[in-house]
């Protein structure tokens, strides 16, 4: 059963990617219940959070919401540190589809804690990225470019090209807000030179 299990949830994973969200919901309901059967919480928490996942992309926000609270709660029983952060991060995701910027920055602040604490570099840059966004959104521009620069230099160090292109593309937006534009332009076309 926790090979039948592990299998759907693979499964699952690539109707994802192929974007057959229907299968891929059915695979993974279907991991979850095996678990549930198993009574396996890690695995139950990742099947959880990958139809959280499903439910995000199918612009379902409630439903995603309510797979990210529980694999939440799951990843909290067991004690999955890992999880929690990414869970605390898909959840302030949704509140910012929503425009609930207030409750946005409440999780992507804890899901910085967490990524601090695990000393994940690379999720901690993602988490000042997604704070920046938000303060990018509410206007508050000086907040959003400190965020920005924050995840920057983190990214910097991870030698993340994809990630570094697109703090480099926000900070040039920041700077257009601010009509700055020599300096918008010199940070736009260094996300350009590294895009290119």
């Amino acid at each position: 059963k926790n090979g039948i299990a592990n299998y759907f949830s693979n499964i699952g994973v690539l109707y994802h990617d192929q974007n057959n969200l229907k299968k891929a919901l059915e695979c993974h309901l279907k991991a979850l219940r095996m678990n549930g059967e198993l009574q396996n919480k890690n695995r139950i928490a990742m099947n959880l959070s990958n139809i959280g996942n499903i439910y995000n992309d199918q612009n379902n926000y409630q439903k995603a919401l309510e797979y990210y609270f529980k694999a939440l709660k799951m990843d909290e029983e067991v004690k999955r540190k890992n999880g929690i952060a990414i869970a605390l991060s898909n959840i302030g995701n949704i509140y910012v589809r929503q425009n609930d910027y207030p409750k946005a920055l409440e999780y992507y602040f804890k899901a910085l804690e967490m990524s601090k604490k695990l000393q994940d570099k690379n999720v901690i840059a993602i988490n000042l990225g997604n704070i920046g966004v938000v303060y990018e959104y509410q206007k508050d521009h000086l907040k959003a470019l400190n965020y920005f620069l924050k995840a920057l230099k983190m990214n910097e160090e991870l030698q993340n090209k994809n990630r570094i292109a697109i703090n480099f593309g926000n900070i040039g937006v920041i700077y257009e807000c601010q009509n700055h534009y020599p300096k918008a332009l010199q940070y736009h076309f260094k996300a350009f030179k590294i895009n290119k």
